[in-house]
């Protein structure tokens, strides 16, 4: 259980705002997807637009288990930037 006032270190902080930067550029990363996608993408049309859930999502629970699991963290950031980088190839495919 977390003890009331502990956080993670500043560095996996300043890791954990990288990770979340580029939802900054999600309005144009939609547009590139969606102008490569026939109409009524379906599920690839949904999977893009819940994607910043999914990146706040995985940032805070990395954030959360930092402390007492920090594997966990790391696993969950590895997933995410495998994510980011299928969805980049999406847009530019």
């Amino acid at each position: 259980m977390r003890v009331s006032g502990q956080r993670p270190p500043w560095w996996f902080i300043c890791i954990l705002a990288l990770f979340v930067f580029p939802l900054a550029a999600w309005p144009a990363m939609v547009s590139a997807i969606s102008g490569n996608m026939e109409p009524g993408g379906g599920i690839l049309h949904l999977l893009v637009l819940v994607f910043p859930v999914y990146t706040v999502l995985s940032v805070y629970c990395a954030y959360r288990c930092f402390l007492q699991q920090r594997y966990l963290s790391w696993i969950l950031l590895l997933l995410l930037l495998a994510s980011y980088l299928s969805v980049g190839s999406m847009a530019c495919f």
